[in-house]
């Protein structure tokens, strides 16, 4: 596996056949067949490994799995491809919060906080509502 942030070079056959996939994986889920949803993703991270739309999505995936911690793991990875994206700072604080890392999830929130600060998500997260 690459470094995160290592620079990749990916054509853009691959980057464009890593969306379909990803957005297979969407409708997999949808229709409740997540296997198969999970084997997509994974195809797709490894079409093009810059995509962090594949690795945030692999994250909700064990999210909505009940694998919290796996889930963390994805969401950090693509927090660091795209640190300036608020919904993977949301994304990683939910993860964490539901492994019962508390402080760890405040954090990501605070970062998410300091991207929009009156993003209602982000508000609420803070305030004890997270979903």
């Amino acid at each position: 596996a690459l470094p995160v942030g290592a620079p990749v070079r990916v054509s853009p056959k691959d980057r464009s056949a890593a969306e379909s996939l990803i957005d297979q994986g969407v409708w997999n889920l949808r229709k409740g067949t997540p296997e198969a949803a999970e084997a997509l993703f994974k195809l797709a991270v490894e079409r093009d490994p810059s995509s962090s739309r594949a690795v945030a999505s692999l994250s909700r995936y064990y999210r909505e799995r009940g694998e919290p911690e796996e889930a963390a793991v994805w969401a950090e990875r693509a927090v660091q491809m795209r640190p300036r994206r608020l919904r993977f700072h949301l994304l990683l604080g939910d993860a964490l919060a539901a492994t019962g890392r508390t402080e760890a999830a405040r954090a990501a929130w605070l970062q998410a906080r300091a991207l929009r600060p009156r993003d209602p998500r982000v508000v609420a997260r803070l305030a004890g509502e997270q979903r």
